[in-house]
Formats: C-alpha cells, structure tokens, sequence
C-alpha cells in the first residue's frame, strides 16, 4: 500500500469528514477515501475507524470491496467487511 503524501490541510480535512460520516451511519466502524491516478495502484488518501487497518489489507492482496470500487469506478458499500463476497479467502 502506498499513503499519499500529505497535502497540508487537505489530509486533515478529509479525516473529519470521514469522522463525520461514520458518525452519522448507523452501526459504521469506519471510512475510508482512497484514490489513483488514471488507472494507476489505489492509494489510500485518509481514513478514519478500523478502516485504517481494513483498507491497507484489502489493497495489499486481501481483497474486497475497496479493490472493487477502484477497478469500477463506482462507490461500494459494504454491511459487514467480515463476511463481504468480494473478500479472497
């Protein structure tokens, strides 16, 4: 996994927003922002709760719904990263 370097106010800012988020959505643990550039390796730009460690193993091989969301392009949303399909075994 690569952490962006930090881009002074941008980091912190993200972080609070994401503490926000995960505040407001019942039962959440934690958020996560990742991104790439043009297709590039995901990157994990700020994340807030468990998905500090979370995201790190789904984008180092574990797999899951962080991976998806890079290779689609699309948001996910996961109910329980424990048992999420997209997980390798």
């Amino acid at each position: 996994m690569t952490v962006l370097p930090a881009t002074p106010g941008v980091t912190p800012l993200l972080e609070e927003l994401l503490a926000r988020i995960a505040a407001d959505a019942p039962g959440a643990l934690g958020a996560a922002v990742s991104v790439h550039h043009r297709g590039g390796p995901l990157h994990v730009a700020a994340a807030n709760g468990i998905s500090g460690a979370f995201v790190p193993a789904q984008l180092n091989g574990l797999g899951g719904p962080v991976p998806t969301a890079g290779h689609t392009g699309e948001p996910v949303v996961t109910a329980d990263v424990y048992a999420d399909h997209r997980r390798r075994p």
